[in-house]
């Protein structure tokens, strides 16, 4: 099984490969869990969030509750690294 460190080092290189233009932002790791795969083997699940500078100003009560950073999942094979998704993460409602 690959460790955290081996699994968070490739998740930034496909991200390098597939997404470069957030690869440039520098993303860090906001989240990052062990979860079963649906052929009963496990997985990453690693979620990277880069800030945003689009809207730097707060006028509005919408602009509080707007989040201010992109976010990006990487799911890979615990077993090999192998890339199994790799996009924005699903919305919570």
């Amino acid at each position: 099984m690959l460790a955290p460190r081996d699994a968070l080092g490739k998740a930034r290189t496909y991200l390098e490969e597939v997404i470069p233009e957030f690869a440039a932002l520098d993303p860090k790791v906001d989240e990052m869990k062990l979860s079963p795969h649906q052929t009963n083997t496990q997985k990453w699940v690693i979620t990277f969030y880069a800030p945003t500078n689009d809207n730097p100003k707060v006028e509005t009560l919408a602009d509080v509750i707007r989040r201010q950073r992109v976010e990006k999942v990487v799911s890979l094979d615990a077993e090999d690294g192998q890339l199994l998704f790799i996009g924005a993460p699903d919305i919570p409602f």
